[in-house]
C-alpha cells in the first residue's frame, strides 16, 4: 500500500496540477488520490458502529458514551483530506484562510511607515534566505497548507488548509521536504486525525517542527527556538521544561478570540513585532506580576525602588544568552557560494559545516549574548517593491525603532 501511496502522491504533486489547473481543489486531488497510509479502503461493515452514518450521528454517540469524537470517527471513517475536517469545522476553515499562518501576511501595525498596510513573509526581506519567492517549494514545506509551489496556489480554497500540521497530538505528523507542504509518505493520516483533541492546544512538537528549522536547519535562524524544547528540563527552559512549568507555545502565543463572540479566530497572538500583528501575547507580568512584586525581598529590589531598572525588559537579565545547546548561525556570506570545496569544512566547536556550495560560508556560535537595543515596539523593515532600495551601506534589513530619549522605549535583547 505504501508504494501505491507514494506513486499516487507524486503523481498528484507533479501531474494533477497541470491537468486540473483552475479547478477548485488542486492540492486536495493529491490527498484524495493518496487518502492515507493505513491501508483503509472503506468502513468495516461488521463494526457495530457501522450504523452511524453522518458526522452528527458520531457526535451524538460520542457525547452519550463519553468517548473522543475524533478517535471514534476516524477509527471507522477514512480521513479524506481537509474536506473531512471541514464537514464539521467549516467556520474554522474560513477563519484559517484569513490568518497569518495561512496567508503569510497580515496587518503590519508595528512596521514604521506601513502601519495601515498588509505585508508579511511573502515580501519582507531578510538576511538569511532573502525572500520566499526565491524558493517557494522549499520554503512552503512549512506552510500550514498543501501545494503552495508557485503563484497559482489558491488561498481562498479551504481544502488547501493543512489542519493536521498544527492539531496533531500523536507526534507522528511530518511534511515531506520540497513538496510545497504535502505530508511525508510514511505518515498514517488516519492515526493523526484520530489523535486530534477537542480542546487540546498544539503541542510543542507541532510548533517547533516548523519554527525551529527556519533558515534551513535546527536553531539556524532564531537562535532561541530549537528542537531541544520539544522535551527539555527546567534547567534549560524554566517555562517549557517538563519538570518546570511544562508549557506549550500556545500558552503564551494563544489563538485570538473574536471580541464580540469570544470564538477562536485562528490568529496567533504575539507574532514577531517586526512581522504581522494578530493580537497581544502574554507578557511576563501577566503571570508573574509587577517587577516590584517579583523582586520583593531580593538584593535588586532597591534598584527597582529607585527607578534604575525601570527601562530594562525582563529578558535582558533573565535570558542572558541563546543557543545554549544547539548552535545558531550568526554570519552568512552568500557571495562565497559556487565553489567546489572538498572536504566540506566543519566548525570544531559546534560540529556544523561552515560551507555549502549553494549557500556560501557560515559562522556558528553557542551561548550567544544578544545585542541590547532600545525598542518602542516598532520596527523598520526592507520590503520587496516598497523599501528595497538603498543609498548607503551596510544595508540594515531590520532594526528596532527607539532611543534613550524615547519615553516609550525600553532596552531589549
Amino acid at each position: 500500500m505504501k508504494s501505491k501511496f507514494m506513486a499516487a502522491w507524486h503523481a498528484a504533486l507533479f501531474i494533477v496540477p497541470i491537468l486540473t489547473l483552475g479547478l477548485l481543489l488542486i492540492p486536495s486531488a493529491g490527498l484524495a488520490a493518496a487518502k492515507n497510509n493505513s491501508g483503509l479502503e472503506k468502513a468495516d461493515l461488521s463494526n457495530p458502529l457501522a450504523g452511524l452514518v453522518t458526522p452528527a450521528d458520531y457526535i451524538e454517540y460520542a457525547s452519550i458514551n463519553d468517548v473522543d469524537i475524533h478517535e471514534l470517527y476516524f477509527s471507522v471513517i477514512l480521513w479524506e483530506g481537509t474536506e473531512s475536517c471541514l464537514m464539521c469545522h467549516a467556520d474554522e476553515g474560513e477563519q484559517m484562510l484569513d490568518s497569518g499562518h495561512f496567508k503569510w501576511k497580515g496587518d503590519t501595525l508595528n512596521i514604521v511607515g506601513l502601519e495601515k498596510s498588509v505585508h508579511g513573509k511573502t515580501d519582507l526581506l531578510n538576511n538569511f534566505c532573502i525572500a520566499v519567492d526565491t524558493n517557494e517549494g522549499r520554503c512552503t514545506q512549512c506552510h500550514a497548507g498543501y501545494g503552495w509551489k508557485d503563484k497559482s496556489f489558491d488561498f481562498n480554497n479551504p481544502a488547501n488548509i493543512d489542519c493536521l500540521v498544527c492539531h496533531d497530538q500523536s507526534g507522528t505528523y511530518a511534511k515531506a521536504p520540497t513538496t510545497a507542504g504535502l505530508p511525508a509518505g510514511t505518515v498514517d493520516l488516519n492515526v493523526v486525525a484520530q489523535s486530534v483533541g477537542i480542546s487540546a492546544k498544539p503541542t510543542r512538537k507541532a510548533c517547533i517542527g516548523c519554527h525551529a528549522k527556519a533558515g534551513g536547519g535546527d536553531n539556524v535562524k532564531h537562535g532561541d527556538i530549537s528542537t531541544d524544547l520539544i522535551s527539555t528540563t527546567r534547567e534549560y527552559d524554566v517555562h517549557m521544561g517538563v519538570d518546570g512549568a511544562n508549557l506549550v507555545c500556545a500558552d503564551c502565543h494563544g489563538a485570538n478570540h473574536d471580541p464580540k463572540t469570544g470564538d477562536y479566530n485562528h490568529g496567533i497572538a504575539g507574532m514577531s513585532l517586526h512581522s504581522i500583528y494578530e493580537g497581544e501575547m502574554k507578557q511576563c507580568r501577566d503571570c508573574h506580576g509587577s517587577e516590584m512584586l517579583i523582586h520583593k525581598g531580593s538584593s535588586i529590589e532597591p534598584l527597582f525602588a529607585e527607578g534604575f531598572h525601570g527601562r530594562l525588559a525582563c529578558q535582558v537579565c533573565h535570558i542572558p544568552a541563546i543557543a545554549r545547546k544547539i548552535s545558531t548561525k550568526v554570519e552568512w556570506y552568500w557571495s562565497d557560494a559556487g565553489q567546489n570545496i572538498s572536504p566540506v569544512p566543519i566548525d570544531p566547536e559546534t560540529g556544523r559545516p561552515t560551507y555549502d556550495k549553494k549557500k556560501g560560508t557560515f559562522v556558528w556560535k553557542n551561548n550567544v549574548r544578544p545585542t541590547l537595543r532600545y525598542s518602542n515596539g516598532k520596527w523598520n523593515r526592507k520590503v520587496v517593491g516598497v523599501s528595497d532600495t538603498y543609498d548607503e551601506e551596510p544595508i540594515q534589513m531590520a532594526y528596532p525603532e527607539g532611543s534613550f530619549s524615547d519615553p516609550d522605549a525600553m532596552i531589549y535583547p
